[in-house]
């Protein structure tokens, strides 16, 4: 199974930039589109712990990183991202990828946690 996901970045070169490191993963139907407006959607800050080691870290399941939740943005910074790299990933890579999005500092649709 997969899940389909859009990135808003500020500029085409973050794009292309995700676009690499999103190249080890199983995606499928990449594309780098522009937007006019908004279009309603509430964009997020993918929230995943990234972990340093040790026995007592509460997250860690055989090294698998969960997404843990999302922060909320400001509009100003919303309105500068008009940049989205769309694809489909398997449910398999998903984490891995939103861990990509989260250190390139990519928003995503809040409906990817719902």
């Amino acid at each position: 199974m997969s899940r389909e996901v859009r990135v808003y970045l500020h500029n085409e070169d973050e794009a292309e930039q995700l676009r690499t490191k999103l190249s080890k993963y199983k995606t499928n139907q990449m594309m780098i589109d522009f937007l006019k407006d908004d279009n309603g959607v509430q964009l997020v800050v993918p929230y995943i712990p990234i972990e340093t080691g040790g026995e007592n870290v509460s997250n860690s399941g055989i090294g698998v990183q969960r997404a843990v939740g999302f922060q909320e943005i400001d509009k100003e910074d919303k309105n500068q991202r008009r940049t989205v790299l769309s694809f489909e990933i398997s449910e398999d890579d998903f984490n891995q990828a939103l861990l990509e999005i989260q250190e390139l500092d990519g928003h995503v649709d809040r409906a990817v946690f719902e």
